[in-house]
């Protein structure tokens, strides 16, 4: 009988990515998680709360707690709220032949 070793997550996550969906989805949940990260990150800076960003973008704790974690599709209106509560400007770009 052979023992073969275990795969690492990175040898996993390689054989995922040839799958195009499996790409395209870990794209996009990579993006909204560094935004989440941005906005948590500023907002910890600031010295601010989850509850008092909500306040000053008119929306709830949770809301934000979720856009932190990446666990939501921000529309453009709320990242410019919450933007402009944080005193951040929001840049939005295309590139072109980055498309799956």
């Amino acid at each position: 009988m052979t023992i073969r070793s275990p795969r690492t997550f990175n040898q996993w996550l390689d054989e995922q990515m040839t799958d195009p969906d499996f790409a395209a989805e870990f794209e996009r949940v990579g993006e909204e998680i560094h935004l989440g990260s941005q906005v948590r990150a500023i907002r910890i800076g600031l010295g601010m709360t989850q509850a008092e960003l909500a306040r000053k973008a008119g929306t709830s704790q949770s809301a934000i707690a979720r856009l932190e974690l990446g666990q939501i599709e921000p529309r453009i209106h709320t990242l410019r709220r919450v933007g402009d509560a944080l005193g951040a400007r929001l840049l939005v770009e295309l590139q072109p032949g980055t498309a799956a």
